[in-house]
């Protein structure tokens, strides 16, 4: 298992920090898709739209995504388990590629999280030597078995200093939970967050519960005043 490689967050970061427009290249659609495998063979498709007055060259890669207890994310490299088309492209200005993935990974007992990554290939001119920032997005891949759900429990709730808590929130499920709409989805948890205003309807920074497991949010500032 590896972290994300240091070309891939340099990239990311200077997709952010740059102030050129031209740094949106593209939108990915959908950023997020949950699918059920019996196995090899599940298909999905996710559309690049090019945003730019100019062609974008593309090209894809597939990194499996593991999240810690605390939040934390490694990222793995994952392309020998899908079946990527077109892993590379030349999409016309304003215009749009479908980009086609195939899971060819081993059988599923629990959910796996995978990231789609689509980036632009910066192109110098014949015989130039040209530094060109270039941009990356990722769009999520979820796959589950057959009938697999996400059962979430509230294992404890502890207050913390300076009006915070830190929730633990187990998965019990074969299927990951991702609380994009906060934590009114896990039972328990809105009773435990009663005092502290909306925050139970507060989208965590990570919100990904993997199968089988643990994550502890630590969230809040000042509790809310009771009238």
């Amino acid at each position: 298992m590896a972290k994300r490689g240091t070309g891939a967050i340099f990239a990311a970061l200077l997709a952010l920090s740059t102030p050129f427009p031209e740094a949106r290249a593209f939108e990915l659609s959908p950023i997020s898709t949950h699918l059920e495998a019996a196995g090899p063979g599940v298909r999905g498709r996710i559309v690049l739209r090019n945003t730019r007055d100019a062609e974008l060259p593309m090209q894809t890669r597939v990194m499996r995504r593991h999240v810690a207890e605390d939040g934390r994310i490694t990222l793995e490299p994952a392309d020998a388990d899908f079946l990527v088309f077109p892993p590379q492209a030349l999409v016309p200005a304003h215009g749009a590629q479908t980009i086609q993935f195939q899971y060819v990974g081993p059988l599923l007992n629990e959910g796996r999280s995978y990231l789609l990554y689509v980036s632009e290939v910066p192109i110098a001119a014949s015989g130039e030597m040209v530094v060109r920032l270039v941009f990356e997005m990722g769009a999520a891949v979820y796959l589950h078995p057959p009938g697999a759900k996400a059962e979430l429990s509230l294992e404890g709730a502890t207050p913390l200093p300076g009006g915070r808590i830190e929730l633990r929130v187990r998965n019990s499920g074969a299927r990951h939970a991702v609380l994009i709409e906060g934590f009114g989805v896990v039972p328990g948890a809105e009773a435990a967050l009663a005092a502290y205003g909306d925050l139970a309807r507060t989208r965590p920074e990570n919100p990904i519960v993997p199968p089988h497991a643990l994550r502890r949010f630590v969230i809040g500032g000042a509790p809310a005043q009771n009238p």
